[in-house]
């Protein structure tokens, strides 16, 4: 079998939901960390561990379902406009289960975009380093 072109399907299934995780829970974390503080509420480094690891989770189940429709189509990292396009899709969709009752529409509007948006763009950063080049 010749393993020049044998796509890396471990490697993608592995990595990206990892990384991704680590990626998203990072952004997400500072995001929440200045939103806080400008609202004047303290840092509590016990809420900081919880939010960390909750946002890693979310994290790393939303990149596992973007690297499983990556692997299925095969997508290399010359395709970033359709890597994004899922990346901003599932990221999209999967926005829609936190949105809080409170929020008027603007505000749901620009979470579910930002949402989108952070799993495009995270998407986009781990097919440069983890999906195959041709």
């Amino acid at each position: 079998m010749n393993n020049k072109n044998k796509y890396p399907i471990l490697r993608v299934m592995t990595l990206y939901p990892f990384l991704g995780g680590i990626i998203f829970c990072v952004i997400s974390v500072l995001i929440m960390w200045l939103i806080l503080l400008t609202n004047g509420v303290k840092f509590s480094l016990e809420y900081f561990y919880f939010y960390l690891m909750t946002f890693y989770f979310i994290g790393f189940i939303l990149n596992l379902i973007i690297s499983f429709i990556i692997v299925i189509f095969k997508m290399t990292n010359r395709k970033y406009s359709k890597i994004f396009g899922v990346g901003f899709l599932v990221c999209f969709l999967a926005s829609f289960i936190f949105l809080h009752p409170d929020m008027n529409a603007g505000q749901a509007f620009l979470f579910v975009l930002g949402f989108g948006l952070l799993g495009g763009t995270s998407s986009v950063i781990l097919a440069k380093f983890i999906l195959p080049k041709s």
